[in-house]
């Protein structure tokens, strides 16, 4: 995938997306008012909050993360492209939210109010909404909710179904073609130009894209060399198969034992009785 120039960025852009709201709190409180629905009166947003586990783990940066005026803590994560585990990933990062905000020693019922949104450019569950909100829910008669405090949303920029208010479906018209029919989404265009056409922030922008160009290289090149080495071994087994080789010349060929020749003629024989 080709790293886009600055002026290229589009507010879907997770990068620009950040700066955006970081340096604006008030688009970004408006912005969760369109979103949910609700009056927020103010938010304050920590820059790309990091949470790393204390233990040997995953760590966690949420793309912004904000608490309004009654501590409600908001994880908003902009995502251009499908990915399969947006379920999980959601769920892992509740607990990471919860981690952060519960000090050692403090009470669990001390935990505030979390709200978990995916702003995403295509229909995460392909079911035509705009917007998909999740809570804990008694799943057998009652439909009584769990009450816990925590609400995860997906937003489908891409919906064509009308949104509930004609200001949700200009933002998420602009979110999904940068097309600008608001006065909100006007707003977030000017920001999103002032960001773009900072100096210090265009300088950065391009040592962390070269950065990344130069990480998606060095795993093309691995990947390429682990190809190639799973294609070399493979076929040293297939001959080894068909009897056009000993064991003891696909030992010297693939640097093993005997015994692990074995094993991986085992296994190679499965897969393809299984393909």
């Amino acid at each position: 995938m080709r790293i886009k120039q600055p002026d290229e960025l589009t507010f879907s852009d997770d990068i620009a997306f950040c700066n955006v709201l970081e340096r604006n709190p008030d688009l970004c409180r408006e912005m969760l008012e369109v979103l949910l629905e609700m009056n927020i009166n103010e938010v304050r947003l920590q820059q790309q909050k990091a949470v790393q586990p204390e233990v040997c783990g995953h760590g966690v940066r949420f793309d912004v993360y904000a608490e309004d005026e009654n501590h409600t803590r908001y994880d908003i994560e902009m995502q251009a492209v499908r990915n399969r585990n947006l379920p999980k990933r959601s769920r892992y990062y509740q607990g990471a939210m919860d981690m952060q905000t519960l000090e050692k020693g403090m009470d669990y019922t001390k935990l505030p109010r979390t709200i978990i949104i995916f702003i995403c450019c295509f229909d995460p569950f392909y079911g035509g909404m705009p917007i998909y909100r999740f809570r804990y829910q008694d799943v057998m008669e009652t439909d009584t909710e769990l009450d816990d405090g925590t609400e995860r949303i997906f937003v489908n920029a891409a919906s064509t179904r009308p949104a509930t208010s004609e200001r949700m479906g200009s933002l998420l018209h602009y979110i999904s073609t940068g097309e600008i029919t608001s006065e909100l989404t006007n707003r977030l265009e000017k920001a999103l130009d002032r960001v773009k056409n900072d100096e210090d922030w265009r300088k950065d922008y391009m040592t962390y894209a070269m950065k990344l160009f130069e990480e998606r290289e060095e795993g093309r090149r691995e990947g390429l060399e682990q190809g190639i080495e799973q294609g070399t071994r493979n076929t040293i087994l297939e001959l080894l198969t068909q009897d056009i080789i000993s064991a003891q010349v696909a030992c010297d060929k693939l640097g093993i034992s005997l015994e692990d020749v074995r094993k991986l003629t085992e296994e190679y024989s499965m897969q393809r009785a299984e393909s």
